[in-house]
């Protein structure tokens, strides 16, 4: 399947933190995140999870620069940080949904608390395995360079219909 018919991603974070990946080999592919936390979620999501069709979702790795991208099927993903911002992280994970490109917020909430939530793109050319994540205070981009895969944030997942 090409595109779906819709996004959908949750308008609050699942209120509990994960780290994104267990090891220093960083990839959307075989993180943490996308291996067990995304089929946990799926199966806590009850009947809807009936409707959700899987996706091809495009995927950076570490140190890969910007033609290391790989394509993988997922019915529940992180959204890529060029979903979220568009051009903000140099990488070619698909494009910006309009939602974001129309100036809606970025910012995340767990109990009415902007949190800082993941995304699925790994730090561009980094020697340090991370991923990227918003901040809370004004809902940008920026490279959280402590992660070395256990570093735990908030998931604000997604799907399709």
């Amino acid at each position: 399947r090409s595109k779906a018919g819709i996004t959908f991603q949750t308008v609050e974070c699942y209120p509990t933190t994960y780290k994104v990946a267990n090891t220093n080999a960083i990839t959307w592919k075989n993180s943490y995140a996308r291996t067990d936390r995304m089929n946990y979620f799926l199966t806590g999501i009850g009947d809807i999870q009936n409707y959700i069709v899987p996706v091809n979702k495009l995927a950076a790795s570490v140190g890969g620069g910007d033609t290391a991208i790989e394509t993988v099927s997922d019915k529940l993903f992180l959204l890529s940080t060029i979903e979220v911002f568009g051009s903000a992280s140099g990488r070619r994970e698909g494009s910006q949904y309009a939602y974001y490109s129309a100036g809606n917020t970025k910012l995340k909430k767990v109990n009415g608390s902007a949190v800082m939530w993941w995304h699925r793109t790994p730090v561009y050319d980094s020697s340090i395995p991370a991923f990227w994540n918003l901040t809370n205070i004004s809902g940008t981009g920026f490279e959280n360079r402590h992660v070395t895969g256990a570093t735990a944030f908030y998931y604000a997942f997604a799907f399709c219909v």
